[in-house]
């Protein structure tokens, strides 16, 4: 079918393929969507004759009209309903009753994202989820001369439906009828590292240490702070401290034992108080772990 005159002169459409019927030309498949059997909006006959009603209403397309059901291969019927509604070129579907099982073929054609002529009769109320879809309406009753005018609306719907789609495909395109008309936001992933006990523990260690070096800067008088009238010793500051910070370090999670607690105090002595004598750190280390293991017993 070609961009520039996707409808011939006599009507009919066709779709160049291999193996086709004519001078390599097969008719395009209009799939139909539609009650067959009785029920509460009409008997069987009823829909058989809206079947007509629609058929007689493109057939100066040439098109090959046909439930979705139906297929020339012997298969399955739910494989059939399922390759048809994708595959048909076109789908004109009746929501006439909001039948459960047209409404599901529908769902899936408008999934697909491809070209459907939704009709129902004036009876049936629109549905929410495709009420902003437009739907041409016919009488239930059938009547005559409504019938007429609402196949000529039906024709020209499908003729279209059909070059959009045609000038979409010439154009490298694809004609979405439904999916177009929504924005579909993309949440970015947010990335997460894991790690085990041990990486996390030496992790926030690191980060003590560093601000350990930074606070070393300070003039050591800052540690002499006043109690009471008199002054506290350097090595009573150094203590204090100390165990201040093995407090901060439970709270987050870095001392669930005593040998935790050692760890870090070991590493607050090297890089806080790195001036000091190693015989002055191994006191001060007794002191503030003596202290430590009183307080939790």
């Amino acid at each position: 079918m070609s961009a520039d005159k996707p409808l011939q002169d006599d009507g009919q459409v066709v779709v160049e393929q291999a193996g086709a019927v004519g001078a390599g030309t097969q008719p395009i498949t209009c799939g139909l969507i539609m009650p067959i059997a009785s029920n509460d909006g009409g008997t069987a006959e009823h829909w058989r004759q809206v079947r007509e009603i629609i058929t007689s209403a493109i057939s100066s397309l040439k098109l090959r009209v046909q439930m979705v059901s139906e297929s020339e291969a012997v298969n399955v019927i739910h494989k059939n309903i399922v390759q048809n509604i994708f595959t048909n070129e076109i789908v004109i579907c009746d929501v006439s009753s909001r039948n459960p099982n047209v409404m599901f073929e529908l769902g899936m054609r408008l999934a697909f994202d491809k070209p459907v002529v939704i009709i129902k009769d004036r009876d049936t109320p629109f549905s929410f989820d495709i009420g902003n879809m437009q739907h041409i309406e016919y009488p239930h009753s059938l009547n005559y001369i409504e019938i007429l005018s609402f196949q000529e609306e039906l024709l020209n719907k499908v003729k279209f439906t059909m070059n959009e789609t045609e000038v979409a495909r010439s154009s490298g395109g694809k004609y979405s009828p439904f999916l177009s008309n929504y924005a579909i936001t993309e949440v970015s992933e947010i990335k997460t590292k894991h790690m085990d006990k041990d990486d996390y523990i030496i992790g926030k260690l690191n980060e003590l240490t560093e601000s350990f070096r930074e606070l070393s800067n300070h003039d050591e008088v800052k540690l002499n702070v006043r109690k009471g009238g008199g002054r506290e010793s350097f090595s009573e500051a150094i203590v204090k401290d100390l165990l201040k910070m093995l407090s901060d370090a439970e709270k987050e999670g870095l001392v669930e034992s005593i040998d935790d607690a050692e760890l870090v105090c070991k590493e607050a002595l090297e890089f806080r108080y790195s001036h000091l004598s190693k015989m002055k750190k191994e006191e001060m280390l007794k002191q503030v772990m003596n202290k430590y293991v009183f307080s939790v017993l």
